[in-house]
């Protein structure tokens, strides 16, 4: 492709400076950041402890439902933003800009449609998994309130990646130390103050996740004045969103059928009794923390690999993946390995139940082994996905996940006995062996024919 329009226009304060950062100084500020975002629903799950235990139950039956909205979201910007940086790379400037724009659209677009749809059949959730009355209770209060939060990330998703995309994730940070805040000092309030309930602990979600939005908004706009050029990616629309839906249509169904799996789970584990239900949402609340490395590190890697990929370096790239996967895997599982070590202080934190202690002691020690699984997933998976090279590792992903991994969680649990415990030990295997299809894919080298100058050709 010819570039009569690559030189950039804008301030020097929105050029990319992924590359001169490298993967530290892209990461810490993205750990730091992940930690707090993810410390919102531990913090939630905490204030909704000290109403009941079918409050955090109720509540965190949702969430597999808001995060499957959400990471459909997630998944159309972070292809956006890949294909974003490889033209960055490729110093096709004007078009990287514009790819902002376009993928900010498609954004818009599905956000509508997944607010619409949960605005008006968010209900039938709680019927589908199969709750007890005492837990679907709570579980149709929050629900109310899903369909605004899962748009609101959409939307910040879109700058989140933007900011990442030009080296500044610190932003982020900012914009997530505000809503953490507010969230925690709002949830205090509604607990322990007033009778809202889980009422106002959801309101609290949507109200610090809208003030987080127009921070990053504030940021972009005013602060680094990226200048998008709006017409013109109107008038290269088609071309422009080519490249980003070959990525986003296949990321979206990996994540979109990982959420399913794990509503699926959440059947499952509703056939074992309430108490089983409540353990696995402390523990699955408490563990999600570990994903702050995986998450940080598999963003930063794939940012700096994208940029790699345009400018045709591809043996920085493997050096990056072969490093941020190391970085990930040790953080995440170092994290798990303090979590399991601190679970009877942890868990006496959300309730007192000494069935609930009881079953989180081995619950706790399996989810330590399925952490360096889970992380290698992330980063290798972003990686494929920034080169181009999404379908092969998202429909394999979500083979795997039905043929083996769902009949066998409901085998170990249900038929064999097992309860919980073999349901953890599915999601375990589930990770590992994707991982090591992940790393198998990466190692063929056959991602090189899928990034975007190459298809262009």
């Amino acid at each position: 492709m010819s570039k009569p329009n690559s030189k950039p226009k804008s301030k020097p304060a929105s050029q990319s400076q992924v590359l001169k950062k490298g993967i530290w100084g892209m990461s810490i500020p993205m750990i730091i950041d992940q930690m707090i975002v993810l410390s919102v629903p531990l913090a939630d799950t905490f204030f909704l402890s000290h109403i009941s235990d079918n409050a955090a139950a109720g509540v965190g039956a949702v969430m597999p439902l808001l995060f499957m909205c959400s990471m459909i979201l997630i998944s159309i910007s972070i292809a956006g933003s890949a294909v974003a940086g490889q033209r960055l790379g490729n110093e096709q400037n004007l078009d990287a800009r514009a790819s902002i724009v376009t993928y900010a659209c498609l954004v818009f677009l599905v956000s509508i449609v997944i607010g619409s749809l949960l605005w008006f059949f968010g209900a039938q959730f709680s019927e589908l998994i199969n709750l007890s009355d005492a837990i679907k209770e709570h579980t149709n209060v929050y629900l109310k309130y899903i369909a605004f939060v899962a748009v609101i990330l959409g939307f910040r998703s879109v700058y989140q990646t933007t900011l990442n995309l030009f080296g500044h994730p610190e932003y982020n940070t900012y914009a997530n130390w505000t809503v953490a805040l507010l969230n925690i000092v709002g949830n205090a309030w509604v607990v322990f103050y007033t009778d809202y309930g889980v009422h106002g602990v959801a309101m609290m979600s949507v109200l610090s996740s809208l003030i987080g939005l127009l921070i990053l908004m504030s940021v972009f706009h005013f602060k680094l004045n990226v200048e998008l050029p709006i017409k013109y990616s109107i008038k290269q629309f088609k071309r422009l969103s080519k490249p980003i839906l070959k990525i986003a249509i296949p990321s979206s169904l990996e994540p979109l059928s990982f959420d399913v799996y794990m509503i699926y789970l959440l059947w499952v584990v509703s056939q074992v009794g309430d108490v089983a239900l409540t353990t696995r949402n402390y523990t699955y609340t408490t563990f999600i923390f570990c994903l702050a490395f995986s998450f940080a590190f598999g963003t930063a890697t794939q940012t700096i690999i994208a940029q790699l990929i345009g400018k045709k370096d591809f043996e920085q790239a493997q050096k990056t993946l072969v490093k941020g996967a190391k970085l990930a895997v040790i953080g995440s599982t170092s994290i798990a390995f303090i979590f399991f070590l601190l679970h009877p202080f942890i868990l006496s934190l959300y309730t007192d139940n000494p069935e609930i202690l009881k079953l989180g002691f081995g619950l706790f020690l399996i989810s330590v082994f399925t952490e360096p699984g889970r992380a290698i997933n992330i980063v290798v998976g972003g990686a494929l996905r920034s080169a181009g090279d999404a379908k092969f590792n998202s429909f394999s992903a979500i083979l795997l996940t039905w043929t083996i991994a769902a009949p066998l969680a409901y085998v170990l649990a249900i038929v064999m006995g097992f309860g919980i415990y073999g349901i953890f030990f599915a999601a375990l295997f589930d990770e590992v062996i994707r991982a090591l299809v992940a790393v198998w894919r990466w190692s063929t080298k056959k991602w090189m024919t899928y990034t975007v100058a190459a298809q262009e050709l």
